[in-house]
């Protein structure tokens, strides 16, 4: 680096600990053995960049490693975060840079905490809708457009969700030793998740839906009596739903898995409100 070059080399040190150490904890350390970041002169803006060989490269001077206010980012981390994944065949630009977005909301959450976190979470959501939502697939997307990191970034955190965050990093631990070794492609990473048995449980037609079709889930629920009926309009997507219904006796849930056009849910009371997926959970049309 440069004397003049920011954040500065301490500071990037401090990072590179704390994400690796962050992902070596959840899912395995990577047999790279080494790693350098380099500054490169030569380009003027402002941003880190990722090169396969065992290098993050800082072009001009980026000023920061991760920013908590108004925009959350960890783009230090998002490159970091490559080192543990590649991708090959239809949708491997998710494998890469859809992991490596989720990885920044892991950071975000270890140095700024859940708010922030969440705040990512709905920035990266309103993008995808504001621009690629009915217009384009992941499935033969390259890294022309931010699709994979707005959308892809998005299944996998509802992969973790779906599974549970124990099966996940296993998964994730395997999927990131095969992709290093070898051609790894969407089904590999189907296949690193079948072999946790997460119950009820489809990776396959999971993942299929998200990475073929141009539009996020439509889902819009009925109450009639103590029965609520979800429908699902457009594609069919496989996904666990969370269904919060208000009643005489206060708020009551229910996590169901939606598999065809319609799906009812019963409640112990009568049902006077309805909210889908309270929590924000997942990337729906709302």
């Amino acid at each position: 680096m440069t004397p003049a070059f920011r954040p500065g080399t301490a500071a990037i040190v401090e990072e590179f600990r704390q994400v690796h150490s962050i992902l070596a904890n959840r899912f395995g350390e990577p047999d790279s053995g080494y790693v350098a970041v380099v500054q490169l002169r030569a380009d003027q803006g402002n941003y880190w960049h990722f090169n396969s060989n065992q290098a993050v490269f800082a072009a001009g001077s980026p000023g920061f490693v991760s920013v908590k206010e108004k925009d959350p980012a960890a783009k230090l981390g998002h490159e970091i975060g490559h080192f543990w994944t590649n991708g090959s065949g239809p949708a491997a630009n998710f494998l890469r840079e859809g992991w490596a977005t989720y990885v920044e909301s892991l950071v975000l959450e270890q140095e700024f905490g859940h708010d922030t976190a969440a705040l990512f979470w709905k920035q990266h959501a309103r993008a995808y809708f504001d621009h690629y939502d009915g217009r384009m697939s992941i499935w033969n997307s390259g890294n022309e457009t931010d699709l994979n990191y707005d959308k892809g970034s998005w299944i996998f955190r509802m992969l973790e969700a779906a599974v549970g965050t124990e099966k996940f990093q296993k998964a994730m631990t395997e999927f990131s030793k095969r992709s290093l070794a070898g051609s790894a492609d969407w089904e590999t990473l189907a296949d690193c998740l079948e072999r946790q048995k997460p119950p009820d449980f489809d990776a396959r037609q999971f993942l299929l839906p998200w990475l073929k079709e141009k539009r996020a889930p439509r889902l819009t629920a009925q109450a009639d009596g103590r029965t609520v009926t979800i429908v699902q309009a457009g594609p069919a997507f496989v996904l666990p739903v969370t269904v919060e219904g208000t009643t005489s006796k206060g708020t009551e849930r229910h996590i169901v898995w939606i598999r065809d056009s319609q799906t009812k849910v019963q409640f112990t009371e009568v049902v006077s409100g309805v909210r889908i997926d309270p929590d924000g959970l997942l990337l729906l049309a709302r």
